[in-house]
């Protein structure tokens, strides 16, 4: 079950599915664009960053492609807005570790209250 950031940006994505005669290089760029927007309290770099990565690794570990991608960016969404369900956790552990990175490079930019929220599922999660 998705929280609140995965419903969101999951609606949004059904919404650019239906753009059949999308350009597949456009629709990665808008699919971005969604993603970077879908928490306010972190910052937008932030969430390219992990989106990007997570491009960069889906397929080559092993997980199931698309379907796979999906569930790990609504899983990253829900975390970011504060809403992570750990019984679901879509989550692999080189994610964990990358946002454990990521937000720490940027933790001067992300309010207290979403710092101390992400990085103690982080912490939970064995990858810091």
């Amino acid at each position: 079950m998705l929280g609140s950031g995965g419903d969101a940006l999951e609606r949004q994505v059904r919404k650019l599915e239906k753009e059949r005669d999308i350009d597949p290089a456009v629709k990665m760029v808008r699919l971005r664009e969604l993603f970077s927007r879908c928490a306010r309290t972190v910052p937008s770099e932030l969430l390219e960053e992990f989106f990007l990565r997570l491009t960069e690794t889906t397929g080559r570990s092993g997980d199931d492609g698309e379907e796979r991608f999906f569930d790990r960016l609504y899983g990253a969404a829900d975390l970011f807005v504060l809403d992570y369900d750990d019984r679901e956790d879509p989550l692999l552990f080189e994610d964990w570790k990358l946002i454990g990175e990521l937000v720490s490079d940027y933790g001067s930019d992300i309010d207290d209250e979403s710092l101390t929220y992400v990085m103690s599922r982080v912490v939970d999660h064995g990858a810091l």
